[in-house]
């Protein structure tokens, strides 16, 4: 008696062949979902990050200055987002700086969006620099 299967036996049954089909199908929706959750998640971060690159931009521009003064001051990029600039006098109890050094905390402020719906980021940074007229006063 012969238990195996003879040649023209071999093979997948349609059975076989439709659940392997179904299960195929079932991983493929399931990536194709995924992806799809990727891509509109980084859709939405999109503003996030170019307002994270434009503070940076800013924050590198102003920490290059040679020398710095009180300021406050604002303006736009061509894409619609918004800066303002802030540099503070930074006091800190018990520090003499030498000549006409001096700390200042320097704020930079990115915001874009609709006037009900604004978004804003902030970065702040404390930085030595030379004073650029006189004395920094708090």
């Amino acid at each position: 008696m012969k238990l195996g299967r003879t040649q023209a036996e071999k093979g997948f049954t349609l059975l076989e062949v439709l659940l392997a089909t179904v299960v195929l199908a079932a991983a493929f929706v399931a990536v194709m979902s995924l992806l799809s959750q990727s891509l509109g998640t980084v859709a939405r971060l999109e503003p996030h990050q170019r307002a994270w690159l434009h503070a940076r931009e800013k924050m590198s521009e102003v920490l290059l200055r040679e020398e710095l003064e009180l300021e406050q001051s604002r303006g736009a990029w061509p894409d619609g987002y918004q800066w303002d600039v802030e540099i503070t006098p930074y006091r800190q109890e018990g520090a003499t700086l030498p000549g006409r050094y001096g700390l200042f905390g320097v704020r930079i402020q990115v915001s874009w969006g609709e006037a009900e719906r604004t978004k804003s980021y902030a970065v702040e940074t404390v930085q030595l620099a030379r004073q650029a007229s006189g004395e920094v006063r708090p």
